[in-house]
């Protein structure tokens, strides 16, 4: 989708923002919760300035964030070696900083 697109950690995602918006929906907490897509989003606000349904999008993504890592059984942190092959070369550094500073603050 348009968000998808403007993402500029997206090629890291295993599913598109979008998509975890849609299971998020249709009620699928397990896909939602499954994916990688939250834990990367950098909350630059490109997905929610470009969606065309007038979501936050970033809001959702911080959102679902707090549910798993509220949860017991969390995966609440992703490791640098966990980043894909080049990720850390191609990835705009304010994203980077952006997505440590959630799980620093």
């Amino acid at each position: 989708g348009n968000c998808t697109a403007g993402c500029p950690v997206s090629f890291a995602m295993e599913v598109g923002p979008h998509e975890v918006i849609r299971y998020t929906l249709l009620g699928l907490e397990e896909e939602a919760l499954s994916v990688n897509t939250f834990w990367l989003c950098a909350s630059c606000l490109q997905c929610t300035s470009r969606c065309p349904k007038g979501i936050d999008i970033a809001r959702v993504m911080e959102a679902i964030r707090m549910v798993v890592l509220r949860k017991k059984e969390r995966k609440d942190h992703i490791q640098i070696s966990e980043f894909p092959e080049g990720f850390l070369e191609k990835v705009p550094q304010i994203a980077f900083i952006s997505g440590f500073r959630k799980f620093l603050s």
